[in-house]
């Protein structure tokens, strides 16, 4: 597959040497240079008008009166879409000619608004955002405008102008690839109100690892943190001492059996009784419906590679929840991991009457009365 691929576009060999083989730095540059002057994006590239459009028009052609069946496609808006995802190097030759030329002559059909000015629509600010970030240009004032017109319900609307109160996903879409495209290129929304993308990250055992793997590649993404039945460096857990037992198989497939037995055996392994019969049965129901094998990979983790999870990368407020009977982690694992978080906004709460999984729990509304405070907690006034 991927020598069929690499016989491909340069737009698209460059993406396959960085996402899918170990080629060096240089290798992917040098095949990604080559979308200005060979293949798809060359082609786009030779289609531009001398005033720097194509086909004559900001997000329609010069030709389209509305009567057409259809959307077209070939106007400077999307082509610069386009040949943003081909991959044109923002600091090429052709790319600083091309958007030089759109920010001088480019117009919207709306009201004749400069290009990079944006014009009324959030479904087209939001691309204009996207790839005037991409390309270098200042789109500050179009994102402090479009985040200023969020609706109530967290999204935007094309009609919003014409009195709807309701997102779509589109022009939602739109917004969010235009706002994030800003903020890699910004290094940061600047703005008031609660950031666009960063999240409230709740994981439980294997889930918590994962959540806090995130939280280490991506700090800027997370708001709060809740780990639940989390395992730090795992030593002294009975559970994972005895999962041990079968890290030769782990290691040797990727896929291990989790059916409803297995299921079962997460409410019963560590204190039967403390877990709702009905809601593991119902968890069962769902998870049967996919199969009973999955990946692998977190039992080998667990019982092979701790910790996976380095507590002074994690940076966000954190929450640890333990079961009082839970065997995957001691507290002594927990107080650990608890005492080297560097943020100050740090909480280690241990459930009474529950086990391993706090969320099928007979007493699972502890955990999600500890959850919520701790997710809608105020900020601090002092520091």
């Amino acid at each position: 597959m991927i020598g069929w691929l690499l016989d491909g576009d340069p737009a698209i060999r460059w993406q396959v040497l960085s996402d899918l083989t170990d080629a060096p730095a240089g290798e992917v540059a040098a095949e990604r240079a080559r979308v200005a002057y060979d293949g798809w994006g060359a082609r786009l590239l030779a289609l531009e008008d001398p005033d720097g459009l194509w086909d004559g028009g900001a997000c329609f052609p010069a030709s389209y009166n509305g009567d057409e069946p259809g959307q077209p496609w070939t106007a400077t808006m999307h082509t610069l879409q386009t040949l943003q995802i081909l991959g044109l190097g923002p600091a090429s030759h052709s790319a600083r000619r091309a958007i030089g030329l759109v920010a001088e002559n480019g117009r919207w059909e709306h009201a004749g608004q400069r290009f990079f000015d944006g014009e009324v629509e959030p479904c087209i600010n939001g691309r204009t955002i996207e790839t005037g970030a991409y390309f270098g240009v200042d789109v500050a004032a179009v994102v402090e405008r479009i985040l200023a017109e969020r609706l109530a319900d967290g999204g935007w609307n094309c009609e919003a102008e014409n009195g709807s109160v309701r997102s779509s996903f589109d022009t939602t879409i739109n917004v969010l690839d235009g706002l994030l495209e800003f903020e890699r290129a910004a290094g940061g929304l600047k703005h008031t109100g609660p950031r666009i993308f960063a999240f409230q990250n709740v994981g439980e055992s294997s889930g918590a690892l994962r959540a806090g793997g995130y939280a280490m590649a991506a700090p800027e993404r997370i708001d709060r943190l809740v780990f639940a039945a989390f395992t730090y460096k795992g030593e002294g857990s009975p559970t994972l001492k005895k999962r041990a037992e079968q890290v030769d198989y782990y290691r040797s497939h990727n896929m291990r059996k989790r059916d409803r037995d297995m299921i079962r055996s997460i409410a019963t392994r560590d204190k039967p009784g403390t877990s709702d019969p009905a809601a593991v049965e119902a968890l069962a129901d769902v998870e049967m419906q996919f199969g009973d094998q999955i990946p692998t990979g977190t039992y080998l983790d667990m019982t092979a590679n701790l910790p996976v999870v380095h507590p002074e990368k994690v940076l966000a407020p954190v929450l640890l929840v333990r079961g009082e009977y839970d065997g995957i982690a001691t507290v002594p694992d927990i107080e650990e991991f608890f005492n080297k978080l560097p943020n100050g906004d740090r909480q280690f709460i241990i459930l009474p009457g529950t086990a391993h999984s706090v969320t099928l729990a007979t007493n699972r509304q502890l955990f999600w009365h500890v959850a919520k405070s701790f997710l809608n907690m105020p900020s601090p006034m002092a520091t």
